[in-house]
């Protein structure tokens, strides 16, 4: 489960570190593009851990609607 404080976050932008390793995480981040039209990010970096990487990014974009729009969820 992944949460944010403050709610909601008062930056436009963050790190976001997934308990996945990297491959897994983009593979997670491609069907939700897929799925959704909505990117999450466009790389994650890996951790010193394998089973761990990080990303830094705002808030998820939308592919599909406006150019430049936010989608909300």
């Amino acid at each position: 489960m992944a949460r944010a404080l403050p709610d909601p976050p008062q930056t436009p932008l963050f790190h976001v570190h997934l308990p996945i390793g990297p491959d897994a995480a983009m593979r997670a981040a491609d069907a939700l593009l897929a799925a959704n039209g909505v990117k999450l990010f466009g790389r994650v970096r890996s951790a010193p851990a394998p089973d761990r990487c990080s990303s830094a990014g705002g808030p998820p974009r939308s592919v599909s609607g406006m150019d430049g729009a936010y989608r909300a969820s």
